[in-house]
């Protein structure tokens, strides 16, 4: 029998203690969800806390053991320096676990210790648990990663991020009902795919810890996971190989693999910039307004995280068109700056941004190269939505008034909403039918790629329309301006459009089938919301059947991640073929 090598053995170790960490996350995850979606008594609060700091020791004791068993200290502590210093912190919370049970009892008394108990659970846990989602990432960049098609990762993402929400919806913490699976679903998707479509009142049926997952889900599919994610990765000081810039290329739109890194830093800093700002405008507003200041700074944040990752959702339960705001107009036009900024997408706006800098300091910046044809498609579109839509929508408000009185206003700010977010400040249900169509039309087309937004997108809109315009008139290709379209994107966008258009009719369908005591033009009303991830109702949501609700859910899906992007992952292996069949003519009229 051939004894093993000190080498062989200490790789086996290595792998042991691996194995361990894996079951010492999980149980970290466990705890985590356990202390923030039930409630605790004394004992629960007890075992939480020796559990936390059980996992804790070992943690670090094992992080400890795979660096005595590297056989290349220095390296393993240059790689894995993220991994080491939690390790410390965590062996420190540790020995400290009994003074800090002190000083929380002291400091909060005995009736408030449940929440530092919870504040402990959770920091303590997540700390444990991102250092093994980091080494699992790393791990997987090396080996199944490099398998896998981006788009499929894309796909995956989504669908368990709405899975893991859906659960933690059904926490007894995170509602003040029951919450069945298929709301609980329903309401995961609509924040992931940034929709808006509630089953369930946000602000009356969920506590704070409910409305705290839905911004979290929010936020994670407005950004998208892989950004966040590779985001955190490079906080960490993990980098991003070349596999890494390949498979981001796509989901951030960035077609320079060396600015990949700096691209995806911009589009989270941005985006947190902008809603901080924004959340900081939106507490002066409701501040002046005379709005009870307890929750104040919550209604704020929640509102701007929702407004640029236009999905719609409120903490007030008539959304903007409840009583405590629906008269003020500052909040509304802070929300329509927000959303048409998050609509326009990331690459329009790091665009925008570079343009505005190199005015403002020449000296600093360079100046900017002419304007992408892009971004150029992208405000134009969205210029002449925005604008034809409000004319249109005004003018049909005077089309039988049963509903509320024609405002410029409002005409634009349901310009502006239907387009991607979901917002209103009046009940869509009373509208008029023209403005009905109106509202389907803009939802139809949503947002701009590499956005929050869903929909057909502007871009596709427009060269779908220039591409019908360069068949009319027998041209050769697409153009637009001084610049030409390739036939290949110009066959895209078309595809888009028509296969957009059968789903919507299918999905309208199979509603009329489920639903019979519902007019179809709501249900047709709730698959284009729905498939624009906009959020607008005409108040038939909640009264859908189970059947319902899962094919909005699928419709929202789809809508977020594009119907063209899931066939592509399903279809990516099939083979091209290397030979030209002979034509023949068809007649077309």
């Amino acid at each position: 029998m051939r004894i093993p090598t000190a080498v062989e053995a200490a790789r086996v170790a290595s792998g042991t203690i691996r194995a361990v960490l894996v079951l010492l996350g999980a149980a970290g995850a466990a705890l985590f969800t356990c202390a923030f979606g039930w409630p605790l008594d004394a004992s629960r609060e007890a075992l939480l806390y020796d559990g936390a700091s059980a996992i804790l020791l070992l943690f670090g004791v094992c992080e400890g053991l795979l660096l005595v068993f590297s056989g290349r200290p220095l390296r393993y502590m240059r790689e894995n320096a993220f991994s080491l210093l939690v390790a410390l912190l965590a062996l420190a919370a540790y020995s400290l676990s009994g003074t800090i049970h002190g000083l929380l009892l002291r400091n909060l008394g005995p009736g408030r210790l449940e929440m530092g108990i919870i504040a402990f659970v959770i920091a303590s846990q997540a700390a444990v648990v991102g250092p093994l989602v980091l080494d699992w990432l790393r791990h997987g960049r090396r080996t199944w990663m490099t398998l896998v098609q981006p788009r499929t990762l894309v796909i995956g993402s989504f669908a368990g991020l709405i899975l893991v929400g859906a659960l933690l919806l059904m926490t007894p913490n995170a509602a003040r009902i029951h919450v069945r699976f298929v709301d609980a679903l329903f309401t995961s998707a609509s924040a992931v795919c940034v929709t808006g479509l509630t089953v369930l009142d946000t602000a009356k049926d969920f506590t704070l810890h409910g409305q705290m997952v839905i911004l979290l889900l929010v936020q994670a599919g407005g950004l998208g996971l892989m950004t966040f994610t590779f985001f955190m990765a490079m906080l960490a000081g993990e980098g991003i190989s070349l596999h890494d810039r390949v498979m981001l290329r796509d989901v951030i739109s960035e077609r320079n693999l060396g600015s990949i890194a700096r691209v995806l830093f911009e589009i989270v800093l941005v985006t947190l910039s902008i809603e901080a700002v924004g959340a900081f405008l939106i507490h002066a507003e409701l501040l002046s307004a005379g709005l009870p200041r307890e929750g104040l700074w919550w209604h704020s944040v929640f509102h701007a995280v929702s407004a640029f990752c236009n999905a719609g959702f409120s903490t007030y339960s008539g959304n903007l068109a409840d009583p405590l705001v629906k008269d003020l107009r500052g909040l509304q036009a802070i929300v329509v700056v927000l959303v048409i900024l998050g609509g326009l997408g990331f690459p329009v706006l790091r665009e925008l941004r570079r343009r505005a800098l190199s005015r403002l300091l020449p000296k600093r910046y360079p100046k900017a190269s002419h304007m992408s044809l892009h971004a150029r498609l992208v405000l134009r579109m969205t210029a002449i939505l925005l604008l034809g839509g409000a004319a249109a929508i005004y003018l049909c408000q005077f089309v039988g008034h049963s509903g509320p009185a024609p405002s410029l206003w409002r005409a634009f700010f349901d310009s502006a909403i239907a387009r991607t977010a979901g917002f209103n400040v009046a009940d869509v249900g009373t509208y008029p039918i023209p403005v009905v169509l109106v509202l389907m039309g803009l939802m139809f087309v949503g947002g701009s790629p590499s956005g929050t937004a869903g929909g057909v997108k502007t871009t596709t809109f427009a060269l779908a329309l220039l591409n019908l315009w360069t068949i009319v008139r027998e041209k050769r290709e697409i153009q637009v301006g001084w610049r030409s379209v390739s036939q290949r994107t110009a066959n895209q966008a078309f595809a888009i459009f028509v296969v957009s258009l059968i789903w919507l009719a299918l999905a309208a369908f199979a509603l009329t089938v489920t639903e019979p005591a519902q007019r179809f033009v709501d249900l047709l009303f709730e698959t284009v919301s729905a498939f624009g991830t906009v959020g607008l109702s005409r108040g038939v949501t909640a009264a859908l059947s189970d059947s319902g609700k899962l094919i909005l859910v699928l419709t929202m899906f789809i809508g977020r991640i594009g119907l063209i992007v899931i066939a592509s992952a399903l279809l990516h292996n099939t083979l091209d073929t290397r030979y030209n069949l002979p034509k023949e003519e068809v007649g077309l009229t």
